[in-house]
């Protein structure tokens, strides 16, 4: 009982994290590990709670906290085989590398997290995390490539967070190209919009990141857009 009430804490406190109250997020998640430690005995709802706290300190950049937070869910989904779990736990620590420009971790841990996929949902979340470190690192082409191909995967999952992040990608992959700095500056400005109506501030703040550096380049004079 006291795991379940701890992880529908930590599940308040993701919620919180995703409409950018952080400090309501780390109060949630300093009550779930209270409660856990008063009475929860249930690793794999302790693992869980690892990783979706790991997400709230990835957000705050405390990425040393959130990667020995993953490395201890990781470790419980394998002694448990929660052969999906881990994939996820994996895909969530390339996440993290991502964040830090450590582009080449990033990649294999997604290439491990396939090794123990099985939910078909993971792999629209391997192929557009693999479009974004492709085009975060420098290799716009490829992830241009890899969007067109993944059209499918992303028809399959059309629901607001999902469509908001493909026209997101979709942006960044225009501006990286730089052949069309009006089109990405229209994308990312869109998929901010859409992502603030739906409640995500979070991602709703980082993809306006995203389109400052757009009109940054834009107003030094970048490439010319080809119509």
């Amino acid at each position: 009982m006291a795991d379940l009430e701890a992880y529908t804490l930590a599940m308040g406190g993701n919620a919180l994290r995703v409409s950018g109250d952080f400090q309501g997020a780390l109060k949630a998640f300093e009550m779930a590990r209270q409660i856990q430690k008063d009475g929860g005995v249930d690793p794999d709802l302790t693992a869980k709670i690892d990783r979706l706290e790991a997400s709230l300190r990835r957000d705050l950049r405390q990425c040393r906290t959130s990667l020995l937070l993953l490395d201890r869910a990781a470790k419980v989904f394998r002694t448990l085989k929660s052969h999906d779990e881990l994939a996820r736990t994996l895909i969530n620590q390339s996440n993290v590398f991502l964040v830090q420009e450590e582009f080449k971790k990033a990649e294999a841990l997604l290439e491990r997290a396939l090794d123990f996929a099985s939910d078909p949902a993971l792999r629209y979340a391997f192929k557009h995390n693999l479009i974004e470190i492709l085009v975060r690192s420098g290799r716009p082409r490829e992830a241009d490539q890899l969007f067109k191909e993944t059209g499918d995967l992303y028809q399959e999952h059309s629901d607001p967070l999902t469509t908001s992040r493909r026209i997101w990608l979709r942006g960044l992959i225009f501006r990286e190209l730089k052949e069309d700095l009006e089109q990405a500056g229209e994308l990312l400005t869109e998929a901010a919009a859409r992502l603030s109506e739906h409640g995500y501030a979070m991602d709703a703040h980082f993809a306006r990141i995203d389109l400052a550096v757009v009109l940054r380049i834009r107003k030094a004079g970048g490439s010319t857009p080809v119509r």
